[in-house]
């Protein structure tokens, strides 16, 4: 409800500065200037949203081989996007999902069996390693957990700050049966 009323006065702010511009420019005899100014408010006012609503279209796979390396997981040969998704305004949500090559997915759980951040889970929960007592950190915490799960090797990062607020939450997945990798950033 607190949303709706926010959206509702922004567009009577302006819808109402839009008249002012309109009424001002034609007083002072320059109209054609107050229609120009008008159509610009509104053209930055729609640029705004717009910008999130197509935000994965400019997501580049440079953008993925750099969340990629933020885990030391780097891609030698040419992959392909199989989707991607960007969303999110207060929480940001990204994810893709990207087919490479055998050579590659041989290379990243090599280093994945070699990792100090290694565990083994139960098979029968599902695995988090977002933190339960999130109120008692005394420091920005960073956890690593590398384990392997159903058909899948998963990475999950976890970005703890002081204030036991989650700042960001990783989690990629290697499947085991095909050259495939999921990724999401939850921020």
């Amino acid at each position: 409800m607190t949303f709706l009323l926010i959206v509702i006065f922004a567009f009577l702010i302006l819808i109402g500065l839009i008249l002012l511009t309109l009424k001002v420019s034609k007083r002072l005899g320059y109209k054609k200037t107050g229609i120009v100014i008008s159509i610009l408010i509104v053209l930055v006012t729609l640029a705004i949203p717009l910008g999130f609503l197509v935000e994965d279209i400019f997501f580049t796979k440079n953008d993925a081989i750099e969340c990629l390396q933020e885990h030391d997981i780097v891609l030698n040969d040419d992959f392909q996007f199989i989707n991607k998704e960007v969303s999110g305004v207060m929480d940001y949500v990204l994810q893709f999902e990207l087919k490479i090559s055998d050579t590659d997915k041989n290379q990243i759980l090599k280093n994945f069996r070699q990792s100090n951040h290694l565990i083994i889970v139960d098979q029968d929960i599902m695995y988090d390693i977002r933190p339960k007592d999130y109120k008692t950190r005394e420091t920005d915490t960073i956890m690593y957990a590398i384990y392997e799960e159903n058909n899948y090797w998963n990475l999950q990062y976890c970005k703890v700050l002081t204030n036991g607020y989650v700042q960001t939450w990783d989690l990629i997945q290697i499947s085991k049966n095909d050259n495939m990798i999921n990724y999401v950033r939850n921020q």
